[in-house]
């Protein structure tokens, strides 16, 4: 919710994002299913999964990152302020960029930004609600979360995927993850990767998941 298409809210928390996992699946009548997300989506549905058990049969989890009271995740540094207005698509397509920055196909990136922007009363805008990165400063005030202490209980299998050049899981934190869940089946670096491996490294990214989920 917020982001992309999405509709907007007038509240955002953490919950909604797990309950709109959760809601997604049960939607679809997949529960049970094997899941995978990406970064903010990865740490999401760890947490979705502690929420609602029984959702999802095991977790797969792509280059995220989980906060520990030693190396805590904190929200945006920035202060909150709207959205730039931009005059005309060229100017907003000129300010697109992955965040850590990072080498990845132009043809991927021109068609994210693409789908990243709206016109709206004369001028374009990026399509997220502004009021969610609210959300992410409240986390950052808070001092961070415990994540490992928060998915303690959770039993199901997860798999962790990283790039090995990651600047979001770094070595050290990669060196951490078979013991940061009860039940970490295996834990995969890709070497010469990134961050963004749905984006930089997709073929690479699919031949593992293949593998992992011994699809043929």
């Amino acid at each position: 919710g917020g982001m992309g298409d999405s509709g907007h809210r007038d509240d955002y928390r953490n919950e909604h994002f797990l309950d709109e996992i959760a809601g997604v699946i049960h939607a679809t009548n997949i529960a049970g299913c094997a899941a995978v997300g990406h970064s903010f989506g990865g740490r999401a549905l760890l947490h979705a999964c502690g929420r609602h058990p029984g959702l999802v049969e095991r977790a797969i989890v792509v280059d995220s990152r989980l906060g520990t009271p030693e190396d805590p995740l904190r929200g945006f540094d920035e202060e909150w302020r709207p959205k730039k207005r931009y005059p005309d698509a060229a100017s907003i397509l000129a300010r697109f960029s992955l965040r850590p920055v990072e080498p990845a196909p132009q043809a991927a990136l021109e068609h994210m930004a693409r789908a990243s922007i709206r016109e709206e009363n004369g001028a374009w805008v990026w399509k997220f609600d502004e009021q969610i990165t609210r959300l992410f400063q409240a986390g950052n005030r808070r001092g961070g979360l415990d994540d490992r202490a928060a998915l303690a209980d959770l039993q199901i299998p997860v798999d962790f995927i990283y790039g090995e050049e990651s600047r979001v899981v770094t070595p050290a934190r990669a060196a951490l993850l078979d013991r940061s869940l009860p039940n970490v089946r295996s834990v995969t670096g890709l070497p010469g990767c990134h961050h963004h491996l749905p984006v930089s490294a997709p073929l690479a990214l699919v031949g593992l998941l293949r593998a992992l989920l011994q699809i043929d």
